[in-house]
């Protein structure tokens, strides 16, 4: 292996999309001398599901000590990496997790001069958002998964100051300096959805389209801010996580959630705040990377916003009644498998019956 490709997010950018794209055309990556290593939450992934990718494990041992999900043996897991690059035959190998954005940077600074150390050259490409963006989709996403019934503006509070990736001229000088500014690679999430994060990550990568399967279905959409409202009281009663799976399917079938929405139930001050937070991050790097004065185009007006805890009867009856159709769907799917379980034993026992009474006739 000459080269090891690190996609490390950021959260927020597609991440999961890529993540089963990678898993699904392992094969024919592997057909390019390109290894998606089949570690972490790989199986996941291959059956379409949200996952942190195959670099999950890896992650666990570059967090820093403190972190709740920290390995407990981070020697342990550097050593099941490390056996499964070496043993590749690709000339590229490929980890990708969101979660590899909260690496340490000393940590990721010692793993990267091991795997150097072995004649491989590490390459960083990773996508950025407009921090305001990255915050709701994660608000809505800790809404989703974690039965969080905090409020945006105070989830968002108490989060951004807390998210070193969220800065993102310090983010790259970090990576630059840990993998070379040459083996570095940035796309913006926003221009990446002008034609598909996958064909930008593959651009960006130089891994060329042909004999890859590009057509992914959406993975790990938001909700309307009414759904969204429904989601968070019904977090009080702590729900499977297939309730929510059940609201962003329904939510795809209505056309209230797509791909990479723009958000617009923060308060103008709280969003101002935001953007003057981050307005030096920013542009730094809009000049040190990209060459040019603003980081992020302007955004477009938003739509009139909805406060996240308003909802109407309609929206209520509709949330509700597509959850009653997805569990009547559920029901009448068990049912016909427990029928045709009974079934079974009563098929053996005739076909036994048969083949005694044809033996009986000879």
């Amino acid at each position: 292996m000459k080269t090891l490709l690190i996609h490390a997010g950021l959260p927020k950018t597609g991440s999961s999309a890529l993540q089963v794209f990678f898993a699904r055309n392992h094969a024919a990556l592997r057909q390019k001398s390109i290894d998606y290593f089949p570690l972490g939450e790989f199986a996941a992934a291959a059956t379409g599901q949200i996952s942190a990718g195959n670099a999950s494990c890896l992650a666990t041992a570059l967090i820093p000590a403190a972190h709740p999900d920290a390995a407990a043996n981070p020697t342990q897991v550097f050593a099941a990496v490390t056996r499964a690059i070496a043993a590749g035959r690709c000339q590229t190998g490929l980890l990708s997790s969101e979660l590899l954005a909260d690496a340490d940077p000393e940590r990721l600074r010692n793993w990267a001069a091991t795997i150097r150390a072995a004649g491989i050259t590490l390459k960083s490409v990773y996508f950025i958002r407009q921090q305001s963006q990255m915050l709701c989709s994660m608000y809505v996403q800790y809404v989703k998964r974690s039965l969080c019934r905090e409020t945006p503006e105070a989830y968002i509070e108490r989060t951004y100051r807390a998210a070193p990736y969220l800065n993102h001229a310090s983010f790259y000088k970090t990576h630059a300096e840990i993998f070379g500014a040459g083996n570095v690679t940035v796309r913006l999430y926003e221009d990446a959805l002008q034609t598909s994060v996958i064909e930008t990550f593959l651009e960006a990568a130089g891994i060329s389209q042909a004999s890859l399967d590009t057509n992914i279905p959406t993975i790990n959409t938001g909700l309307a801010p009414a759904e969204l409202a429904i989601m968070r009281e019904l977090n009080k009663f702590r729900p499977h996580t297939r309730l929510s799976d059940f609201l962003v399917h329904n939510a795809r079938l209505a056309g209230t959630a797509v791909p990479g929405e723009s958000y617009a139930f923060l308060p103008p001050a709280l969003a101002a705040d935001l953007d003057a937070y981050f307005a030096a991050e920013n542009a730094e790097l809009a000049k040190l990377y990209f060459g040019r004065e603003e980081l992020f185009s302007a955004r477009a007006p938003a739509s009139t916003p909805i406060k996240i805890g308003e909802f109407s009867q309609t929206d209520l009856v509709n949330v509700l009644g597509g959850l009653l159709v997805r569990y009547d769907e559920r029901l009448a799917d068990l049912e016909s498998h427990l029928a045709a379980a009974r079934a079974n034993p009563l098929r053996r026992l005739a076909r036994k019956i048969r083949r005694v009474a044809r033996v009986s006739e000879a």
